[in-house]
């Protein structure tokens, strides 16, 4: 649901004096709101949740879609092109950087088995 907040009538634009208008005002914003709740039960990003469940991290899935929000990673594709920054947020070992890696590629090609395209300098620097 969108709100857009009214512009202010300016003294030049009513009759009636409602306030004086400068050229310091603050343009007006509109903000996407949840106001009963339905965005917010599904998961964040399709197939992190699934992601981090196969490898073993489903402690980490809060902090992951934090991450995801604040980067404004919206895709799997984009988590996985970023392995290296979520891993490190998510203070993760060697191991459990890899496992990652595999579980996000089997996620996106059980999603879309055409598209998957592998990163070579993460897989490589993952594994090294």
């Amino acid at each position: 649901m969108v709100y857009v907040l009214p512009m202010p009538l300016c003294d030049a634009d009513f009759p009636f004096h409602r306030m004086d208008c400068s050229l310091d005002e603050q343009p007006v914003y509109r903000k996407w709101i949840d106001p009963v709740g339905v965005w917010t039960q599904s998961p964040q990003i399709p197939g992190l949740n699934d992601a981090l469940n196969d490898a073993g991290l489903a402690v980490y899935i809060s902090k992951a879609e934090q991450w995801c929000e604040s980067t404004g990673a919206a895709f799997l594709e984009e988590v996985l092109e970023e392995i290296h920054a979520i891993c490190e947020f998510l203070e993760l070992d060697k191991v459990s950087r890899f496992t990652l890696y595999m579980a996000l590629n089997k996620q996106i090609f059980l999603a879309r088995p055409n598209a998957l395209q592998h990163i070579e300098s993460a897989s490589t620097s993952l594994s090294h």
